[in-house]
């Protein structure tokens, strides 16, 4: 569920100039570094790395089903490498966006997208036309239960429809929403939810509160789902109002906006036959005409081919996903394009490099590396290829630490790289672990004692150990501490298994708190188990 391999340790970028010794071939030039600050005594896997570079900020717009495509372009963005900072959602493109933003890969938002039943998602069980007013009043559009089988959602019966996407979402994003702790600037990538005022007709921005219920607001298509009573306002569609919001994310600080459009097209006058059929056409009307007016503000406009795809057919969506990653490519030209106008230029724009070398590591490996550098012979140079060639470097994982010096003149000008390698593994500790033998948990690490340490490997097994954990029901498990030690080659890892602080209730009419707790699986210092609730 963890999305980020690469955010391996806090890095600072420093750049210093200052006279040097050279070599013939650089005699009377300036010897310019920069470098990765050498790690301290200890590197922390979960500090994630800060990064030099313009903001890149995505806009999801909605369309029902046929915003699954959404999930076809973050494939390709991740593909290509193109970061992601923010995220902006409305309607399907909240949930997919929400989801994201909570740490789920886009191959693992494809496997959700094909396991759940869709079908039964949006309909009401029992329908709400045969159950008495009273009952009808009692069906709240929260529930505290949690199924999983295995990574795939367990859809339990006797909902209505808006608390079946309840449930769903509160499932997915309870890990996420726990460690975010009310606050979605602090997944791993920031997010907002946009919705729309049932009784005022205003814009309203969801960025705090719940995050399963945030994107629950943002995609209650009228009719489907009811309004979500929030803060005293009832709560719908935020396409209705804002389905393309560039504008919000730009408000965010981004330099990039790249926005993905999937609305629904307007239908043929064959298909306006149900009195439902015309307000749909009605909706996607006034829908159509507010995503123009941002259409035009966002740096890069991505239109996945979808056709006539209805957005309220849950069918063929690997083709939709597959429409979306077909969309994508044709404009991860122009981004990168967009990204490298904010690089700055080391001296006169038309210098370019004369040699590159890398030393620190074999021959064979040296040959291997320079040919994914972005710094090459006969290219102009630039300090963020720099920079970005020692990220990479870093998060290829065998290396701690990694620096380039730039050497020579305007004619022989020589960028050579130097990379340090991490210590070999000489003891693992993992503490804080009751749920789980430890040497059941230690099978997670691929790597053996007396064996070079590999950042990038250590931190996916880091992310399967807590599967293991979200698997089994225990969805508030985090790692504490994940530590390594580049002086010793010791491993520490301390497991925060998520035990439950207090346990309070709210909302209830007609039962006493007492009651409805004596009824909980669940005591204060128990870990908390989604199975059980």
């Amino acid at each position: 569920m963890i999305k980020h391999p690469a955010s391996l340790a806090f890095i600072i970028l420093t750049l210093a100039i200052w006279p040097a010794r050279l070599p013939a071939s650089d005699h009377d030039a300036s010897t310019r570094t920069i470098r990765l600050q050498p790690a301290r005594t200890v590197i922390d896997l979960l500090q994630p790395r800060t990064e030099v570079r313009p903001k890149v900020g995505l806009v999801l717009s909605g369309g029902g089903a046929r915003g699954f495509a959404h999930i076809g372009v973050l494939m390709g963005l991740e593909e290509a490498g193109i970061p992601i900072d923010y995220i902006v959602g409305s309607s399907m493109g909240s949930i997919i966006g929400g989801l994201y933003a909570a740490g789920f890969s886009p191959d693992s938002l494809q496997q959700l997208a094909l396991d759940i039943e869709w079908g039964r998602l949006f309909l009401d069980d029992p329908a709400r036309t045969n159950l008495f007013v009273a009952q009808k009043a009692d069906q709240t559009d929260h529930t505290l239960q949690f199924r999983l089988n295995g990574i795939r959602p367990s859809i339990p019966g006797g909902l209505s429809a808006g608390q079946k996407l309840q449930h769903l979402l509160t499932t997915l994003t309870a890990p996420a929403n726990y460690l975010a702790a009310g606050d979605f600037s602090r997944l791993k990538i920031p997010f907002v939810a946009i919705a729309t005022d049932l009784i005022s007709g205003e814009r309203v921005v969801l960025e705090d509160g719940n995050l399963a219920e945030a994107m629950r607001a943002s995609a209650a298509v009228p009719i489907v789902f009811r309004p979500v009573e929030r803060q005293g306002r009832l709560l719908v569609d935020g396409a209705l109002v804002e389905p393309m919001p560039v504008d919000l994310v730009r408000q965010r600080g981004v330099d990039i906006v790249i926005a993905v459009n999937t609305q629904d097209t307007l239908r043929p006058k064959d298909q306006l036959t149900a009195p439902w059929d015309i307000v749909d056409q009605i909706i996607t009307i006034s829908v159509i005409q507010a995503a123009r007016n941002q259409e035009t503000r966002a740096d890069v406009m991505i239109t996945p081919a979808i056709g006539n795809h209805p957005s309220s057919r849950f069918s063929n969506i690997d083709t939709l996903i597959a429409r979306g990653l077909q969309g994508v490519r044709p404009h991860i030209a122009s981004i990168r394009e967009l990204l490298s106008q904010y690089e700055e230029p080391l001296d006169a724009i038309e210098e370019r490099v004369g040699r590159v070398t890398i030393t620190g590591c074999s021959k064979q490996e040296s040959q291997r590396l320079a040919k994914v550098l972005n710094v090459q012979p006969g290219r102009h140079l630039t300090v963020d290829m720099i920079r970005a060639d020692l990220s990479m470097l870093y998060g290829l994982g065998p290396y701690a630490d990694a620096e380039a010096e730039i050497l020579g003149g305007y004619l022989d000008r020589h960028v050579r790289y130097r990379v340090t390698h991490t210590p070999v593994l000489s003891d693992l500790v993992i503490e804080g672990a009751t749920l789980f033998q430890q040497d059941m948990l230690r099978t997670h690490i691929k790597m053996k004692t007396g064996h070079p340490i590999d950042l990038q490997q250590l931190h996916q097994d880091g992310e399967k150990i807590l599967n293991r954990y979200h698997e089994s029901g225990y969805v508030m498990a985090d790692l504490e501490q994940f530590t390594v030690n580049l002086e010793t080659g010791n491993i520490f890892m301390k497991i925060n298994e998520g035990h439950v602080a207090d346990i309070h209730v709210t909302g209830h009419r007609r039962t006493r708190g007492w009651a409805i707790l004596r009824e909980m699986p669940l005591r204060t210092g128990d870990v908390y188990d989604a199975d059980l609730v």
